[in-house]
């Protein structure tokens, strides 16, 4: 068994990025920008307007603005659609043009989440479009065969082996990318979990969809840390400190994992909380 003894982590620092402003400043030149990067949308959404704006500020508010598709694994025609087909806006004294993304709600078929992005390629009346001339759509397939486990789980009691008390821990159950069979789960171990490092690891189903295993030794993604269970819910009890961590389901939809677990590198543990924890799904 692993050397039952708490390690903290010693001089983690609470990384914080220094106050800066985003906001560029642009003098002498009129331009034209997307608001937003990037999309995120289920595939259940419909319409969605993206908003492009001219920036006047040589006091020219008139300027066409040319766009494409680029597509990736969402496929114009299938996926979605975009208006104006023809991919060009015209700004005549207004700020704001919108280009408008029709999603395809493919229901029933599962292809896994699907994106495509759009680009500003030109404009008159010497606009440039340097900043924020791309934007990246997501599109969330719906139709997941586990789509109805995912979410987040929270528990009102779990003990760690040493006294700390993480009632109110939750995890989040998500995808697994490219395993329809599997689950991504986040924030497992509530100590590394509240100082950033929430992994996440890979939990499989099985066939019956009642045990979700999380194999032994995934990475907490701190400096070498791991996931670990033990075949007890006691560690004092177990006689392996190196098991794969069980999460059963419930027929209410909850989850329940028997056995203690929690995480360790070669030098001792973190944190170990103790089994016969329940979470319930928000």
């Amino acid at each position: 068994m692993k050397y039952l003894a708490k390690i903290c982590i010693a001089g983690l620092a609470a990384l914080s990025l220094a106050a800066c402003s985003h906001v560029a400043q642009y003098t002498g030149e009129d331009f034209v920008a997307f608001r937003s990067g990037s999309y995120s949308v289920s595939e259940t959404s419909g319409s969605i307007k993206v908003p492009v704006i001219a920036y006047p500020q040589n006091g020219n508010p008139n300027t066409t603005v040319s766009f494409k598709v680029v597509e990736g694994s969402a496929k114009a025609g299938t996926n979605f659609s975009v208006e104006p087909a023809s991919g060009v806006l015209t700004f005549a004294g207004d700020s704001t043009q919108y280009i408008t993304v029709n999603v395809k709600n493919q229901a029933g078929l599962y292809t896994g989440d699907l994106s495509f992005g759009i680009e500003i390629t030109s404009t008159t009346n010497d606009y440039t479009f340097n900043h924020y001339n791309a934007v990246k759509f997501n599109i969330k397939d719906e139709d997941h065969p586990l789509i109805n486990y995912f979410g987040s789980y929270t528990t009102s009691y779990c003990m760690g082996y040493w006294g700390d008390n993480y009632s109110g821990h939750t995890i989040e159950l998500a995808a697994w990318e490219g395993d329809v069979n599997s689950f991504s789960i986040s924030n497992l171990e509530p100590y590394l979990g509240g100082n950033g490092f929430k992994g996440p690891v890979k939990g499989v189903l099985n066939a019956e969809k009642t045990v979700i295993t999380v194999a032994a030794g995934q990475a907490t993604g701190y400096n070498g840390v791991n996931y670990y269970g033990f075949d007890a819910p006691n560690p004092e009890d177990a006689e392996s400190s190196e098991a794969d961590i069980i999460i059963n389901i419930q027929e209410d939809g909850s989850l329940f994992i028997p056995n203690a677990w929690g995480a360790a590198s070669s030098s001792g543990w973190y944190e170990i909380l103790l089994g016969g924890v329940t979470y319930k799904k928000n």
